[in-house]
C-alpha cells in the first residue's frame, strides 16, 4: 500500500502544467481618499519624531496617526501641491512646493516662510540641526531657523566631494554642464562635476548621495562608494526617487519599489510593489514602511518579513506541507507546490473542476482528493477535518466518521467500523450526525470529536461515545495540547478542560477571553488559534498575538498551516507567509500626541484660566499607532473620574458646558483591557467675581470705620437685592416651565398628527382588521400620553410602557420587518427613576422614519438603559442609513423641513441643562471598518432625579 500511494504522489508531480517562482511581495494596507486622504496623488512621505507619518500630495499636506488623517489648511496658498518634507532637530516641519515656495506647519496650518527662486525649476531643500539649505541662482542660503538668521556663500566651482557627512545635496546646470553641490556636517561646500561622474540626476538622504543616468534604474552609482546598484529589473524602469534610511537604500520607480539593506554592498535589490507609482519611503521602526504613490495613495508595510504568494491559479481551499514544499489545493482542481526555499511554483493540473479538497499524511502522501474522492470513488460527502490515530486515519464529515486503517497493525478503532467503502476504508458506527472537528489524544487513546454541535469521546473502554459537559457557548474546535483538551469558541475564547470541567485559559501578555476563536492547530509543543482579531500562539502559558500589527487582516483568513520556522495562511487567492519570531524583535507600542486645547480658537497652555463663560474645550490628539491600528483605543478622565473611550474615527475631544472649577484631564492608551496614562492636561475655569472670597475682602474693607453706623443699612441693602434676584430667578424658573409647557403641548399634537395619517392608510388600503387593532393601540397610547402631559416627570416605567406601545404601533407600520430591542439594565429601579414625559418618542421617530425607513430588510432598532454612578445613559441606536445619506434623500425628495419634534426636544433639552447640568445629550455617526454609514446612535445621560 505505501508503494502504491507512492506511485500516485510520483505521477502527480510529473503532471506539471507550469513552472515558475512565486510572486512574493510583502502584505501592505492602502489608504486613499475613501480613507480620508485628501489625495491619492502623493509626492513625499516623513516619519517624524512625534511618530505622525506627514504627508505632501498634489492638495496640499496631511498626517496620518494609523487610523485617522488630518489636513493642514495652506493660508497662504489653498490646494497648493507641496513635496520635500523636511524636520529641524527641534521638531518643526517644513515643505516646499514645485514653485519653490517654504511652508511651516504651526498648529493646525501652514505658513509660509518664504520664497527661494532657483532659476533651474524646482530644486529641494535640505534640513540639518536648526539649519535648512537651499541654492538660489548661484548663491547657497543657509537658515538657521532657531535664530532667524540666513547666511549667503556664492558658490564657487571647484573639483572634488566633500569630505565629512553630507547633509545636503542640489544638482545645477552651468554652460550645459551639470554639477553636484555637496554639503557637509560642517556646512562647508564642495562639488562633483559630471565629467568625473557622468551623472545628471540626484538624490541624498542621511549623508548618502546617488547618481542616475537620465532616470534610469539601470546603473545607479552609489557616490560614496563608487558602487553601481545592482537592481536586477528585467524591464527598465524611471527612477522617481532614491533614498537612504539608516538600515535600507530606497529606490522608488514608476513600477515599484527596490530595496536592499544599506550595509549589503553587492547584493542584489530586492523590489516589492509592482505595479504602484512610487514616489517617496518612510521607514516605520526599522521593520516596515509607509510608500508613497501617484493615484494610489500611500501603502504601509507593517513588517517586511510577511511575504505573501502571489500568482496562483485560483482561490486556494487546502493547505499542507512538508520539510521543503508548501502544497496547496485550489478551487479550479490544481495542485500548487511552492519550494519553501526558493518559492520555486509548480502547477499540476488536475481533471475535473470540482473544488479541491485534498489531504496530506505527514509524509506528504495524499490521501484524499477532490472532495472526498480515494482512486475514482467518492465516499466521503462535505470532508471536515481529519487526524491520525493508531493504525491510520479518522475523517469526519457530515455523514458522520470514517476510520481508514492504512497498515495491518492492530487497532482498537476497527472494532467501530462497518461497511468497507474502498480498499482499508471503512464507515464506522458513529454515522448519522453531522461531525465538523476531531481530535486525538495519544497518551490517553482517546478520541474526541465535536458531532451536532456537541463534544463526544471513545476510548477502548467504551462501547458507545460519551458526551462532555461543555457550558453554554459556541463550539468552533478542539485540540490536545500538554495532554488536555482545549476548545476554541465564539463567544467564550479559550477554554481548557481541568478537574472535568472547562474554565477560561488564564495567560501572561494577553487575554483571549471573550475571543471569537475558530481554528486550533497543535505544533509540537505550540497551540495556534485563528481568531477573529488576530493569529494567535500558546506557549505553555505564554500568549503571542500577530495581526495588524505585522499585516495580517484576522477575517479574510480561511485557513492555516505551521512548519517549524514559518505560519502560512490562506487568503482567497494568495499565501501569507511570517516567521514565528517576527515579534521578537518587533515591538511597537502606541503613542499619544497631544496637537492642543482650545476655547473657541484660543489656544491653551498647561495651567491657563478662563472666564466662566469659556467653558467650551476642544482638544485635538491623535493616537499613533501604526502597527496596531484598530486594536488600540484612547481613553480619558476628569479629575479622576471614570475613563470614557474616545471615538477610533476622531481627533477631537469636545467638552462642553463644563462647570467653574479645576479640570486635570488624563489620558490614557487601551490596551488587551488594560489602560495606562500617557498624558494630562490641567487648566482652570474662575467663577463669577461675586463667588470668590475676595469679593467679600472688598466689600468688608471700606467697612472697618463705618461698620457700627452703617451696619443696619448695609445690610437692608443687600437682603433686598438678595430677594430682587431669588425673585428674578424664580420669574425666569416659571418662565422656563412655561415654555417646556408650550413645547409639550406642540409635540403632543405632532404626534396624534402622525398617528392618525397611518390610520388613514390603513383605511385606504381597506385593511379593516390591521386598522382595528392599531386604533386599539392608539387609543391605549393616547390616554398614556394625556396623562403625561399635565406632569413635569414620568417613571421610567411608565416611560417603557408608552415607548413599548409605540413600537408595538410602528412595528404594524412596517409590516414585521422593523425588529426593536429594549435592554434594561437589572440595577435601575424603573419605579423610582424619573425623566421628562415624551423625552425619548421624538429620538425613536427620528430613527424610524429618517434611519431605518430607507432600508429594505434587517432593519434593527435598540434601546438601553444603562446604571451609571450619577444616574442613566440611555441609547438609541439603529442601522440605518445614517444622518448624512438621510439628508441627501431628502434633499433629492425636496424634503427641506426638519422634522418638528425634535427642534422641539433639543429645546427641551438646552432648557433642562440649564435647570440641571446632570443632563447630557449626543449624537453619533456610526461607521464601518470601511468607513461607510452603519447607522445612528442617540446617547442620553440623566441624573438620578429630575426635578
Amino acid at each position: 500500500m505505501r508503494q502504491y500511494w507512492c506511485a500516485i504522489w510520483c505521477v502527480l508531480l510529473l503532471l506539471c502544467a507550469a513552472t515558475g517562482r512565486a510572486q512574493q511581495q510583502p502584505r501592505h494596507y492602502q489608504y486613499k481618499s475613501a480613507n480620508g486622504l485628501q489625495s491619492n496623488t502623493v509626492y513625499n512621505v516623513h516619519r517624524a519624531r512625534n511618530s505622525l507619518v506627514y504627508i505632501a500630495h498634489e492638495l496640499g499636506l496631511s498626517s496620518f496617526d494609523g487610523q485617522n488623517f488630518i489636513n493642514y489648511p495652506n493660508l497662504h496658498q489653498p490646494n497648493c501641491e507641496l513635496t520635500n518634507i523636511i524636520e529641524t532637530n527641534n521638531g518643526r516641519i517644513f515643505c516646499k512646493s514645485f514653485a519653490n515656495n517654504l511652508y511651516e506647519l504651526r498648529g493646525q496650518h501652514l505658513h509660509f516662510v518664504g520664497h527661494f527662486p532657483t532659476g533651474t525649476g524646482y530644486q529641494p531643500v535640505g534640513a540639518y540641526k536648526q539649519y535648512i539649505m537651499n541654492v538660489t541662482s548661484d548663491t547657497l542660503a543657509i537658515w538657521n531657523t532657531t535664530q532667524n538668521t540666513t547666511v549667503c556663500r556664492k558658490l564657487q566651482y571647484r573639483q572634488g566631494p566633500t569630505a565629512g557627512k553630507v547633509v545636503y545635496a542640489a544638482g545645477y546646470s552651468r554652460n550645459h554642464s551639470y554639477y553636484t553641490i555637496l554639503v557637509n556636517d560642517k556646512l562647508e561646500v564642495s562639488y562633483v562635476d559630471s565629467g568625473r561622474y557622468p551623472m545628471y540626476v540626484w538624490h541624498s538622504g542621511n549623508g548618502e548621495v546617488f547618481g542616475t543616468k537620465g532616470k534610469s534604474v539601470k546603473g545607479i552609482v552609489r557616490l560614496s562608494t563608487g558602487e553601481t546598484l545592482n537592481t536586477n529589473a528585467a524591464e527598465d524602469a524611471a527612477v522617481n526617487f532614491i533614498s537612504c534610511s539608516e538600515h535600507y537604500i530606497w529606490i522608488c520607480t514608476n513600477n515599484g519599489v527596490y530595496y536592499r539593506p544599506r550595509n549589503g554592498r553587492g547584493l542584489p535589490m530586492q523590489h516589492i510593489l509592482a505595479g504602484y507609482n512610487t514616489t517617496a519611503v518612510a521607514e516605520v521602526n526599522g521593520k516596515g514602511a509607509v510608500v508613497s504613490t501617484l493615484g494610489n495613495g500611500i501603502l504601509y508595510i507593517p513588517c517586511f518579513d510577511v511575504l505573501k504568494y502571489t500568482g496562483l491559479p485560483a482561490p486556494v481551499t487546502v493547505m499542507n506541507g512538508t520539510a521543503n514544499q508548501l502544497l496547496l489545493g485550489c478551487s479550479d482542481g490544481s495542485l500548487v507546490t511552492i519550494n519553501k526555499a526558493d518559492a520555486t511554483q509548480k502547477t499540476i493540473q488536475k481533471e475535473g473542476t470540482q473544488p479541491v479538497s485534498f489531504l496530506f499524511s505527514e509524509e506528504g502522501k495524499v490521501l484524499i482528493e477532490r472532495n472526498g474522492t480515494l482512486n475514482g470513488h467518492t465516499f466521503i460527502a462535505s470532508l471536515k477535518d481529519y487526524c491520525p490515530v493508531p493504525g491510520g486515519y479518522i475523517f469526519s464529515s457530515a455523514n458522520g466518521l470514517y476510520f481508514y486503517h492504512s497498515n495491518n497493525e492492530p487497532s482498537w478503532l476497527r472494532r467501530f467500523c462497518g461497511k468497507m467503502l474502498t480498499t482499508n476504508l471503512y464507515e464506522t458506527v458513529f454515522q448519522q450526525g453531522y461531525t465538523s472537528r476531531l481530535c486525538y489524544d495519544n497518551t490517553q487513546q482517546v478520541l474526541y470529536f465535536i458531532q451536532n454541535g456537541i463534544i463526544h469521546y471513545i476510548d477502548s473502554t467504551l462501547t458507545t461515545p460519551r458526551q462532555l459537559l461543555v457550558p453554554p457557548c459556541v463550539l468552533r474546535d478542539i485540540g490536545i495540547y500538554r495532554n488536555q483538551l482545549y476548545i476554541a469558541t465564539k463567544d467564550k475564547g479559550l477554554l481548557v478542560q481541568q478537574n472535568g470541567r472547562f474554565v477560561p485559559v488564564i495567560l501572561t501578555g494577553g487575554t483571549l477571553a471573550g475571543s471569537i476563536l475558530y481554528q486550533i492547530c497543535v505544533w509540537k509543543d505550540e497551540m495556534w488559534l485563528l481568531g477573529e482579531d488576530a493569529i494567535s500562539v500558546v506557549n505553555g502559558n505564554k500568549l503571542q498575538q500577530f495581526g495588524r500589527n505585522i499585516g495580517i487582516n484576522s477575517p479574510d483568513i480561511r485557513n492555516f498551516y505551521i512548519d517549524s520556522t514559518d505560519v502560512y495562511l490562506i487568503e482567497g487567492s494568495d499565501v501569507t507567509r511570517f516567521p514565528k519570531n517576527i515579534l521578537l524583535t518587533q515591538a511597537q507600542h502606541p503613542f499619544f500626541l497631544l496637537h492642543g486645547v482650545y476655547c473657541d480658537t484660543l489656544p491653551l497652555q498647561p495651567g491657563h484660566k478662563l472666564e466662566p463663560e469659556q467653558n467650551h474645550i476642544r482638544i485635538r490628539y491623535s493616537l499613533v499607532s501604526l502597527a496596531a491600528s484598530g486594536q488600540v483605543k484612547a481613553a480619558y478622565s476628569i479629575n479622576g473620574g471614570k475613563k470614557i473611550l474616545l471615538s477610533p474615527n476622531s481627533n477631537l475631544l469636545e467638552l462642553n458646558y463644563l462647570e467653574p472649577g479645576n479640570y486635570n484631564i488624563a489620558f490614557y492608551t487601551y490596551v488587551q483591557e488594560q489602560y495606562t496614562q500617557v498624558g494630562s492636561f490641567a487648566f482652570r475655569i474662575v467663577p463669577h467675581f461675586y463667588n470668590t472670597p475676595g469679593f467679600w475682602v472688598l466689600l468688608l474693607l471700606p467697612a472697618g470705620g463705618l461698620y457700627y453706623w452703617y451696619n443696619r443699612k448695609r445690610i437692608a441693602r443687600i437682603r433686598t437685592g438678595y430677594e430682587q434676584q431669588r425673585a428674578r430667578m424664580m420669574l425666569e424658573r416659571e418662565l422656563d416651565k412655561s415654555l417646556l409647557t408650550s413645547i409639550r403641548a406642540q409635540m403632543n399634537p405632532h404626534f396624534l398628527f402622525n398617528a392618525l395619517n397611518t390610520i388613514q392608510s390603513y383605511v385606504y388600503m381597506n385593511d379593516k382588521r390591521s386598522a382595528g387593532i392599531y386604533i386599539s393601540k392608539f387609543s391605549d397610547l393616547t390616554r398614556r400620553i394625556l396623562d403625561h402631559s399635565s406632569r413635569d416627570t414620568i417613571s421610567l416605567a411608565e416611560e417603557l410602557n408608552a415607548l413599548t406601545l409605540y413600537l408595538e404601533l410602528e412595528a404594524m407600520r412596517f409590516e414585521g420587518i422593523l425588529e426593536y430591542h429594549i435592554d434594561t439594565d437589572e440595577r435601575i429601579n424603573t419605579n423610582e427613576q424619573t425623566l421628562p414625559p415624551m423625552l425619548l418618542q421624538p429620538y425613536v421617530e427620528n430613527a424610524i422614519r429618517h434611519g431605518l425607513f430607507h432600508r429594505r430588510q434587517n432593519r434593527q432598532l435598540y434601546i438601553r438603559f444603562i446604571h451609571t454612578e450619577t444616574g442613566i445613559r440611555i441609547e438609541i441606536e439603529d442601522n440605518g442609513i445614517g444622518r448624512k445619506k438621510s439628508e441627501e434623500l431628502n434633499r433629492q425628495r425636496m424634503k427641506t423641513h426638519q422634522s418638528f419634534s425634535m427642534q422641539a426636544n433639543r429645546k427641551r433639552v438646552d432648557i433642562l441643562r440649564q435647570q440641571q447640568p446632570g443632563i447630557q445629550l449626543a449624537i453619533i455617526d456610526l461607521y464601518t471598518p470601511l468607513q461607510e454609514p452603519a447607522g445612528t446612535r442617540v446617547v442620553i445621560e440623566l441624573p438620578r432625579t429630575i426635578r
